[in-house]
């Protein structure tokens, strides 16, 4: 009888939640005219539980499809999260392009450093901490060790590396077995160097980089981000204006969340994403890298509006990203911990008469805590 409804009410309450199923069995336990032994309860809600896991895979073979209703898709706490905000959402795929000697390895580094520190990449996009794996097929060990000491990389920071292993996402066993080691390494962030070492087909094909991407998205749907680095097409001179300057298939821009490129004005590197299937394309901005005792750096420099040839000042810059900063956030935060984000790139001063700016244009909110404390929140919370 408890047999019966143990699996009944698992299947009522659509868990597999040990604990909770056995405290209501032992509730119905114990109005039973011939109650059982806790032991005896637990392996019974132990074996209907592996019962209803097993009978839920065989239904989720046989029904590829995942049919969920819209009740469900309102009902649910879905919502953007993003490992570095405005570039790089969470659970998406993405892929930075550019020419040959646009440091395209150099930044993925950067970016893998930034993610694995949570810290601010160019000292403007907040970053959400996660765990990474780096899939290089085109660098020695000696040379990626190199860069990352160039770029700073202290021994507390652990990123994972696959090099020059022969990984092909175009194969299910390949992918396979980079499923099982992300899970092993509770991977949150997949970096792949380059596009064209990672797969057997023909680049131009439709069909191949379909097939390729279908793989590839494996890794999202586990809610894995994976940035890719990819190459320009040759004789476009030295301009690259748009995602169309992406070499092989349109099919690879389709099958995109994300695309950002690089190319190259003076001694600066221009960043311009050129799709964003999360929110409006972010404005172009210019980085420069600085060299200082043998360490490289990236520093941010300025936005720009390209229909216009206006540069947002740097004011218009710090606004966006304390901005960014809270919107990330889901708790309030308190004036310490935004100082100490910005600590050496946006003085005290700067940051209250931001803080007023953004609660006059209703982009945040204050709220009053203990002892006065006040804290922000982004407005649309309230």
């Amino acid at each position: 009888m408890l047999r019966k409804i143990t699996s009944d009410l698992i299947s009522l309450l659509n868990t597999t939640d040990q604990k909770t199923v056995l405290k209501y069995i032992k509730a119905i336990n114990q109005v039973s005219d011939n109650p059982l032994k806790s032991k005896d309860l637990k392996i019974i809600v132990r074996t209907e539980i592996k019962k209803n896991k097993t009978e839920n895979r065989l239904a989720n073979k046989n029904n590829p499809l995942e049919i969920v209703s819209s009740n469900y898709l309102l009902n649910s706490d879905f919502k953007t999260e993003w490992i570095i905000q405005g570039l790089l959402p969470k659970g998406s795929l993405s892929i930075l392009s550019a020419r040959p000697g646009r440091f395209k390895t150099w930044l993925t580094l950067y970016f893998a450093i930034c993610i694995s520190q949570g810290k601010s990449v160019f000292n403007m996009f907040p970053v959400k901490k996660s765990k990474v794996l780096i899939i290089n097929e085109e660098d020695s060990s000696v040379l990626i060790k190199e860069r990352l000491i160039t770029l700073g990389l202290d021994k507390k920071t652990e990123i994972s590396f696959s090099i020059m292993s022969g990984f092909k996402a175009d194969n299910d066993e390949s992918i396979e077995l980079l499923i099982k080691e992300i899970k092993r390494l509770k991977i949150n962030v997949v970096i792949i160097d380059s596009l064209v070492r990672i797969h057997s087909g023909d680049e131009n094909s439709a069909k191949d980089m379909s097939n390729l991407f279908c793989k590839i998205s494996r890794l999202k749907k586990l809610g894995i981000t994976v940035l890719i680095n990819h190459h320009h097409r040759k004789g476009q001179g030295e301009q690259d204006n748009d995602n169309q300057s992406m070499r092989g298939s349109i099919d690879i821009l389709a099958a995109l969340d994300c695309h950002m490129m690089i190319s190259k004005e003076g001694n600066d590197l221009k960043i311009k994403q050129t799709k964003n299937r999360y929110q409006p394309e972010i404005p172009p901005f210019k980085i420069s890298f600085e060299k200082k005792d043998y360490k490289m750096e990236f520093v941010f420099k300025e936005y720009t509006n390209e229909s216009s040839s206006v540069v947002i000042d740097k004011q218009e810059k710090n606004k966006v990203s304390i901005l960014s900063f809270i919107e990330q956030r889901a708790e309030p935060i308190t004036q310490d911990i935004i100082y100490q984000e910005f600590q050496g790139s946006i003085g005290k001063n700067n940051i209250l008469n931001i803080l007023k700016t953004l609660e006059d244009e209703q982009k945040i909110k204050t709220i009053t805590r203990d002892k006065n404390r006040k804290l922000y929140v982004k407005y649309s919370v309230f």
